[in-house]
C-alpha cells in the first residue's frame, strides 16, 4: 500500500535547501493553514509502540488511513503500533481514536475535531476526509525531525494537548502544475501531491497539453505522444524568440505519461483526498496537436511542436467537422481516465488570425449566423461542453471562454483579474478565483536582482496571502457561486524540481491559507511565523524554497537639491532587523541597525540584510544610488509617455536605474511613437558626457530605440547637437538586455539637455507578432 505520510516518500526526491534554519525558535502551534478553533491546555501525549490505533466502526477508508499514520509512527520509532476495531463507547488509554460522526452540519465534507489529552488521542470527522485532514493537522504538531530520513527511530513524539475544531472556508482549494512545457517525472508529482494533502488541498489541476507538449497517452491517436510531445530543444534561448525545428533537426526534448502511469497518479491522489482535474487545451494552446493532426487545423500545414512562446498558427479549425470528431474521440478517452466531475478545456488566448481567412470558418460562422470570430470560439466550446456534459461531467474553462458568449453549464477561472470570474458568478455559473495578480506562482517573489531567472511580473508572499476570493460586500447569491481558490504554476522558465519548488513555497502556503481559513483569522504576522516553522519541514525534507519575503527592498525619496534624499529599507515581513552599510562591505549583525532614513549626500552604495535573532535571514541587497548633474531635475515631455508607466517628472532622473524587467515603477514608456524629452539641469553647468538608459525585450515588444540624439542649449532657444548614437542593429536582435546609448564630448556649458530617440514603431517581420506596436522604455538620464 502506497504510503500518505511525507516521511516515507523522501528516498525518492531529495532537492538541496537554499536557506536552512537552526533548531526552531517557535514552540507555538505551527498549523497551516490556521485552524478555525484552537484550546491548548497542558501537558502533552506522546506517540509511542505501546500507543494502541482504534478504529470506531468498519469504514475501510478510516482504517486505511489509521494505518498509513501506524506506519510512519512505526518508521520513527522503530516500533510496531497495534490496530485495532471498537464499537462507539469503547474507551482506551494510550491510543488514537478514529471514529466517524452523524453530525454532517457541523463538520460537512472535510471538518474534523482533534481532541489531544494525557491520555490520547480522539478524531472525530462526519467523512473519511476530514479524518484524514487531522492526521494531517497531527503531523504539522509532532517534531519536525519526523520529516528527515537522519531521525528515523530515534523520535520523540510528543504532542501538546490541544483541541482543534476545524473545517474550510472554500470547497476548491487548488493547485495548478504545468508540465507541457516541460516534462516532469512521476516521482515529484507525487511528492507534490504530498505536499497539497499536507496543506489540505484538495484539487490538482494537471496541465497536460498546450503548444510545446502534449504529455498524456491517447491510444487511439498515438501520434499525438509519437509527435505531439517532443521538440527540439532550445531551453538555452529566450523562450519567445526561439527559431522553429528546422529541416534535418531531431525533436528529442519532451515525455509523456502514460495510461497506466496516469492511473497510478490518479490513484495516489486519490489516496490523498485529492481530485485530479486534467486540462487539454483547446482551441488555442494547440500546436502539439495540430503538429500530429494537421487535418483538425484550418490549412493543413506541416506544422512542428512549438519550441517556445508562440501567438498564431496553433489553433483548432472549428469550420471542419474532423476536428469535433477528433475532440470527442479524444476527449472520451481522456475522460474515461480521470474520475474527476470536471474537464478543463483550456479556451485561452486563442488567435482567431487563421480564421478570419479559413473557408471552412467562414462558412460556419455564415451557416450559423455567428457575429464574427468570437461567437465561433464560442460556438466551438459549446460544442465542446456538448461532449462533455453527455459523460456526466462539467465543462471548466479560462475566463476567455466568456468571449461570444458563455456555454450554458461552464465553469470558469477567472485568472485575468478577478472581473471575468465576478461577472461569470452574477450570471449564476460557478467559478474558481485564482486571478494573476494574487495566484500566479511563476511570478518572481522579489527584486529582480536577486531572484533566479524564473518567471516574470511580481508577486510578493503579502500579496499572496492577503487575498480574499469572496469580500464580505460581495451578494450571497454571487457569493455562492465562488468555489474557491488555486495558485498557477506555469513552467515556461522552470525545468526542474528545484525550480518548481523554489517558486511554489512558500506562496503556496499562502494559497492554502487562502482557501482553506476564514478570513477573520488570518493575521500575516502569524502567518510568517508559522512559515518560519514550516521552512524546518522543508529543510528536514531537503525540499528547495525561496527566502524572498526577508530580502530587503530599498527606496529613496526627497530631492537632491534640498539636499534632502533619504533612503529607506524594508521587506516583505515585519518583526526583523535591517542591518546595513554604505561602505561596500557586506553587513552582518554588528553592522548599523536601520532605525531611520538615511541621507544621501553622494553617490552611495548601500548593502543590507535582514536578521532575526541574530541569524541571517535572505540575501543581502546592493542598490546604488548614482548622485549626477540632472540628479532631481524635472523633465519635460514633448512626446508624452504612456499613462500605464512611471510618468512623474523624475522618472529618468530619480538616480536609480531599471532593472531588466519592465517594473512599472521604474520605466518610462513611449508606445508607437518617437521620443522628444529636455531636462532643465536650473543652472548653467559644464558638462561633458550625457547616457541615457533604454530597456530591450521582444519577447514583451519592447524594443531599443533606432538612433539617439543629444542636443544642449545654454537657454532652451538655441540647441547644439554632441552626437547620435545608432542602435539599429541591437534593435533589430531578439532578447533582453539594458542598454545606454552614451554620448562623450569635449567640456561644454548647458543648462538644457534634450533627448530624440527615433522608435522602430511597429515589431519587424522576424518577431512572433509582426506589425504590432511596440515600445521604448526609457530609464535614468545622467548627466555629468
Amino acid at each position: 500500500m502506497k504510503r500518505i505520510q511525507l516521511v516515507l516518500i523522501l528516498v525518492a526526491i531529495c532537492f538541496a535547501p537554499v536557506l536552512l534554519f537552526g533548531q526552531t525558535k517557535n514552540s507555538n502551534l505551527n498549523i497551516i493553514p490556521k485552524p478555525v478553533s484552537v484550546v491548548q491546555h497542558e501537558g502533552t501525549f506522546i506517540l509511542s509502540g505501546l500507543t494502541k490505533f482504534v478504529v470506531v466502526g468498519n469504514d475501510d477508508e478510516v482504517w486505511r488511513i489509521a494505518e498509513d499514520f501506524a506506519a510512519s509512527i512505526n518508521v520513527a520509532k522503530h516500533t510496531h503500533i497495534n490496530m485495532v476495531q471498537a464499537g462507539q463507547n469503547d474507551a482506551q488509554d494510550n491510543h488514537v481514536i478514529f471514529k466517524l460522526s452523524d453530525d454532517a452540519d457541523k463538520y460537512g465534507t472535510e471538518g474534523y475535531t482533534l481532541d489531544i489529552t494525557p491520555r490520547g488521542i480522539t478524531i472525530e470527522a462526519h467523512q473519511p476526509n476530514g479524518i484524514f485532514y487531522a492526521v494531517q493537522t497531527i503531523y504539522q504538531l509532532l517534531p519536525y525531525q519526523i520529516f528527515s530520513q537522519d531521525a528515523v527511530g530515534s523520535m520523540d513524539l510528543s504532542l501538546p494537548c490541544v483541541k482543534i475544531f476545524d473545517k474550510p472556508r472554500f470547497a476548491w482549494r487548488g493547485n495548478m502544475l504545468d508540465v507541457s512545457r516541460h516534462f516532469i517525472s512521476i516521482d515529484y508529482l507525487k511528492q507534490n501531491l504530498d505536499m497539497l494533502a499536507s496543506l489540505k488541498m484538495n484539487k490538482f489541476h494537471w496541465h497536460l497539453t498546450d503548444d510545446q507538449g502534449w504529455r498524456i497517452e491517447i491510444k487511439s491517436y498515438p501520434n499525438l505522444t509519437e509527435t505531439g510531445a517532443w521538440r527540439v530543444d532550445r531551453n538555452k534561448l529566450d523562450w519567445h524568440n526561439r527559431m522553429e525545428q528546422q529541416p534535418g533537426e531531431i525533436a528529442t526534448y519532451g515525455g509523456y505519461y502514460t495510461q497506466e502511469q496516469i492511473k497510478e497518479i490518479i490513484n495516489y491522489a486519490q489516496e490523498r483526498f485529492i481530485d485530479i482535474i486534467p486540462e487539454i487545451d483547446m482551441p488555442g494552446h494547440s500546436r502539439a496537436a495540430i503538429a500530429s493532426y494537421p487535418e483538425i487545423s484550418c490549412d493543413g500545414a506541416d506544422y512542428k511542436v512549438a519550441t517556445g512562446g508562440i501567438m498564431n498558427d496553433n489553433t483548432y479549425c472549428p469550420g471542419k467537422e474532423i476536428t469535433f470528431e477528433f475532440t470527442e474521440r479524444m476527449l472520451n478517452e481522456v475522460m474515461d481516465l480521470f474520475p474527476s466531475q470536471y474537464m478543463h478545456i483550456g479556451g485561452d488566448e486563442c488567435n482567431k488570425e487563421k480564421w478570419e481567412t479559413c473557408e471552412d470558418c467562414q462558412k460556419r460562422i455564415k451557416d450559423n449566423n455567428l457575429a464574427d470570430e468570437h461567437e465561433l470560439q464560442s460556438y466551438f466550446i459549446k460544442r465542446v461542453e456538448k461532449i462533455i456534459n453527455a459523460r456526466g461531467k462539467k465543462m471548466i474553462g479560462w475566463d476567455e471562454i466568456m468571449q461570444g458568449g458563455l456555454a450554458p453549464n461552464a465553469t470558469v477561472m477567472s485568472w485575468r483579474g478577478t472581473k471575468g470570474g465576478i461577472e461569470a458568478a452574477k450570471a449564476g455559473h460557478d467559478v474558481v478565483m485564482t486571478p494573476h495578480p494574487y495566484c500566479y506562482l511563476d511570478f518572481r517573489q522579489g527584486s529582480i536582482e536577486l531572484e533566479p531567472d524564473y518567471g516574470y511580473s511580481r508577486l510578493l508572499l503579502s500579496t499572496a496571502y492577503s487575498y480574499n476570493p469572496a469580500p464580505d460586500d460581495m451578494k450571497p447569491e454571487v457569493a455562492k457561486h465562488i468555489l474557491g481558490v488555486q495558485g498557477n504554476l506555469w513552467a515556461e522558465s522552470m525545468q526542474t524540481p528545484f525550480d518548481l519548488n523554489y517558486m511554489m513555497f512558500p506562496r503556496l502556503f499562502a494559497i492554502a491559507e487562502v482557501g482553506w481559513t476564514p478570513y477573520a483569522l488570518k493575521n500575516y504576522d502569524d502567518f510568517v511565523s508559522r512559515t518560519d516553522y514550516a521552512f524546518n519541514r522543508l529543510d528536514a525534507m531537503h525540499v528547495n524554497y525561496a527566502p524572498s519575503m526577508y530580502n530587503i527592498t530599498i527606496n529613496h525619496e526627497g530631492s537632491i537639491v534640498n539636499s534632502n534624499l533619504t533612503a529607506s529599507l524594508s521587506a516583505d515581513v515585519n518583526n526583523i532587523d535591517i542591518y546595513y552599510t554604505l561602505d561596500g562591505t557586506s553587513p552582518d549583525a554588528t553592522s548599523t541597525l536601520f532605525t531611520q532614513a538615511i541621507p544621501i549626500t553622494k553617490t552611495t552604495t548601500i548593502k543590507a540584510q535582514a536578521y532575526k535573532s541574530g541569524e541571517a535571514l535572505g540575501r543581502v541587497t546592493t542598490k546604488t544610488i548614482l548622485i549626477h548633474k540632472a540628479a532631481a531635475k524635472k523633465v519635460e515631455y514633448f512626446t508624452q509617455p504612456n499613462e500605464k508607466y512611471n510618468t512623474s517628472e523624475l522618472c529618468l532622473t530619480d538616480c536609480i536605474h531599471g532593472p531588466i524587467e519592465y517594473s512599472k515603477e521604474f520605466w518610462t514608456a513611449f508606445r508607437g511613437s518617437d521620443v522628444d524629452l529636455q531636462i532643465d539641469l536650473e543652472n548653467i553647468e559644464d558638462i561633458s558626457t550625457v547616457k541615457v538608459s533604454f530597456l530591450h525585450n521582444t519577447r514583451s515588444w519592447i524594443f531599443l530605440p533606432l538612433e539617439v540624439q543629444c542636443e544642449i542649449s545654454v537657454d532652451g532657444k538655441a540647441f547644439a547637437s554632441v552626437g547620435t548614437v545608432d542602435l539599429s542593429a541591437s534593435a533589430n536582435q531578439p532578447g533582453k538586455l539594458v542598454e545606454e546609448a552614451a554620448f562623450n564630448f569635449d567640456t561644454q556649458q548647458a543648462r538644457y539637455v534634450r533627448i530624440k530617440a527615433k522608435g522602430m514603431k511597429i515589431n519587424p517581420e522576424w518577431h512572433y507578432a509582426p506589425g504590432g506596436e511596440n515600445w521604448i522604455f526609457m530609464d535614468e538620464i545622467t548627466v555629468n
